[in-house]
């Protein structure tokens, strides 16, 4: 694949990542993201990796609680 190739690959799955984001919400994870990221100068999504399984683990506990 080409240069071109690969940019408009990455271009597609970044707009549908954005779509899904957008009809979806943002949560806990991405709010975390944001401010971690800027302090630490961390990258947005190593950042959403590693608060991801923390933060489904509370949002199951309160799921739970509710029931």
């Amino acid at each position: 694949m080409t240069d071109a190739g690969v940019r408009e690959d990455l271009a597609l799955a970044s707009l549908f990542g954005g779509l899904c984001l957008a009809n979806a919400g943002l949560g806990v994870v991405h709010g975390i993201a944001a401010a971690g990221g800027a302090r630490l100068g961390a990258p947005h999504g190593a950042v959403c990796a590693a608060v991801l399984a923390p933060a489904l683990a509370v949002n199951l506990a309160a799921l739970r609680a509710r029931a």
